[in-house]
């Protein structure tokens, strides 16, 4: 990107007036923001780009005190939203108010028309309420009736969201995250900077802040950007990064070979509004701004597919044994797993009955409300729920419909016999189901609901009621990666279903992983099917499909102990070993379908995160 501009003597003196602007908002912010510059350069840099910004970080860290503190250094007009789950479009927006004197409707406008416009905990609202600011963010006017009105200039949008809570939120729409042209994440203080705050006694609100800049010097800023020169270079380099985001059958668009390997992880790619906010962001970064980054690697990233992950500080944990060694000889690092459970949603069947995760209803007082809509008032409806707005419009009275918040419990059967030893590529069966089952736990933990379940070999291993905590998580995730020495031989599937239709009370998806060879676990499964979303993951290798011809191979059953020799090189025994495979995955097949429950397969030579995610979305539920 060039240093120069489109260079007269007048534009440098204008540069030069935002480069004052810049550093006097710096100066200005951190007498109440201590430590954060990276936010502070943040919501400057989403300001003049003219875009919004959403904030991230646990409570406590500063991020309505941010908003606040730019509202007190601009000249421009203030109003801040406090999301709640009763909230409703119109109370963001506006609506028309009927007025029995003169009898007509007026407008009132809702506090959206601002300049300056602070939506505290964006998350803690249902979807239609946040959806209800997709119009004023994206095309800088509000829809009242039949009447559209235009935003006060310059319009923008400072949300904030803590990552942590799971009861009473909502994650926001991925049309309401593309509106956003930044995310930032707040870290944790230092030691000095949190000693600095504890000093000041939690007042730092009143430290008094000076007005430095206006609507007119946004404005300026905003103008010199056009004079900023961008090299073609620079745009293909901004257009490739896009590009790489773009699933493609033909791969024409993928802009490097290593972009294809994430293709299949990625449900839609980025917009070319994407490109134009790069390009945006970049030019508030060049030197004609004399923008320059401080405090090291910023943490500023646009948010498109991920909305919070749960083990952000994981990444370098590793499952040990009391003694420090690694279980296994088979380190499992969590914090990769978990980068991929963040790409897996898990979906119920009950969709189409309304028994989705967070849109089911129930007799429960207590666990949070969607709006749903409204209809006509019938005698021995409570007169409470009357909506005012809609029967002054139609001049009959409507009532307001809600449905409930409900989480998505999962359930995990997990098979750790010695029949699942056996694999190839140096990758097991019990491997691969560890490898899921670790998986949908992280995955449960994402999507914020219990998770509970139970192990077994010959014997039940470990058992866990359904519980919606962190800790409890990691437990089963340690659990689940550790395999006790096995002292009961056989496969205790059966009273594996039966513990789990004991521990589980309400409704839930329950996953049972194994490989199936046994039997006598029929009825267990119907009766765990009929009251639960029940899916079999089958976990085979290639050895089950075609055996390699390798002359007489002496084999051993590792629950049995029989014995044998298997004619590999026979080419009507690799016929019959194909055909009784083929037999044994249709009769499966066949048992839970008839049984009310799914069935999917993995091979320990594929990619569970792949299969988990083609058939939890794929599927007509």
């Amino acid at each position: 990107m060039a240093d120069g501009t489109k260079g007269t003597e007048k534009n440098q003196k204008e540069f030069e007036r935002c480069r004052s602007i810049i550093e006097n908002c710096r100066i200005e912010a951190a007498k109440r923001i201590i430590g954060q510059t990276h936010v502070i350069d943040g919501i400057l840099t989403a300001l003049i780009a003219g875009g919004h910004i959403l904030l991230e970080g646990v409570p406590g860290l500063a991020k309505t005190l941010a908003v606040k503190t730019f509202a007190d250094m601009s000249g421009l007009s203030f109003k801040r939203i406090q999301f709640t789950p009763d909230l409703l479009p119109a109370d963001v927006t506006g609506t028309l108010i009927y007025e029995q004197g003169a009898g007509r409707f007026s407008v009132r406008k809702g506090p959206v028309f601002t300049n300056l416009l602070l939506a505290d905990e964006i998350n803690r609202s249902p979807a239609k309420v946040q959806s209800a600011l997709l119009e004023a963010m994206g095309e800088y006017q509000v829809t009242i009736g039949e009447q559209s009105f235009e935003l006060p200039k310059p319009f923008f949008v400072m949300a904030t969201q803590n990552p942590i809570d799971q009861e009473g939120t909502y994650n926001l729409p991925e049309a309401e995250l593309d509106r956003f042209l930044l995310k930032i994440l707040l870290n944790y203080p230092s030691g000095e900077e949190e000693q600095r705050i504890v000093k000041s006694g939690g007042r730092l609100e009143e430290v008094p802040v000076a007005r430095v800049f206006d609507a007119d010097s946004i404005e300026l800023c905003r103008s010199l950007l056009d004079d900023v020169t961008v090299t073609d270079d620079i745009v293909r380099y901004i257009v490739s990064i896009v590009n790489v985001t773009r699933p493609d059958k033909d791969k024409k668009n993928t802009g490097s070979a290593s972009g294809s390997a994430v293709l299949k992880y990625l449900s839609f790619g980025a917009s070319p509004r994407a490109s134009i906010a790069l390009n945006r962001c970049a030019k508030v970064r060049a030197p004609p701004f004399d923008f320059i980054v401080r405090g090291g690697r910023r943490q500023c990233k646009r948010r498109r597919l991920n909305r919070k992950n749960p083990f952000a500080d994981a990444g370098a944990l590793i499952m040990k044994s009391p003694d420090g060694k690694p279980q296994n000889g088979k380190p499992q690092n969590t914090g990769a797993l978990a980068e991929k459970a963040r790409l897996l949603h898990l979906r119920a069947r009950t969709l189409s009955d309304s028994f989705h995760s967070g849109s089911s209803r129930s007799f429960y007082k207590g666990r949070g409300a969607d709006f749903a809509g409204v209809r006509e008032y019938l005698w021995g409806d409570d007169v409470r729920s009357i909506d005012w707005n809609v029967t002054a419009r139609m001049g009959k009275p409507f009532i307001k419909l809600f449905e409930e918040n409900r989480e998505l419990i999962l359930f995990l059967v997990v098979d750790m016999s010695a029949s699942m030893d056996g694999g190839v590529e140096g990758k097991s069966r019990l491997d691969m189901a560890a490898e899921t089952a670790s998986l949908l736990i992280l995955s449960s933990l994402y999507n914020a609901g219990p998770v509970g379940a139970v192990f077994f070999d010959g014997e039940i291993l470990f058992s866990a009621a359904p519980k919606n905590k962190k800790d409890h998580a990691m437990l089963l995730f340690t659990k689940v990666n550790a395999v006790p020495p096995r002292e009961k031989e056989g496969t205790a599937l059966a009273q594996a279903l039966r513990g789990a239709s004991k521990l589980l009370k309400n409704r839930s998806l329950v996953a049972v992983i194994s490989d199936f060879r046994c039997g006598g676990y029929e009825e267990e499964l119907a009766l765990l099917s009929h009251k639960h979303e029940t899916v079999g993951i089958h976990i085979s290798d290639p050895f089950d499909e075609e055996i390699p011809s390798c002359g007489g191979l002496p084999v051993s059953d590792t629950e049995s102990g029989m014995r044998t020799v298997l004619p590999t090189s026979s080419e009507p025994f690799k016929r019959e070993w194909k055909n009784f495979h083929r037999r044994h995955t249709e009769r499966l097949q066949s048992v839970f379908l008839r049984r009310g429950a799914s069935y999917m397969n993995i091979s320990v030579k594929d990619d569970p995160l792949y299969e988990l995610m083609r058939f939890f979305s794929s599927r007509d539920w």
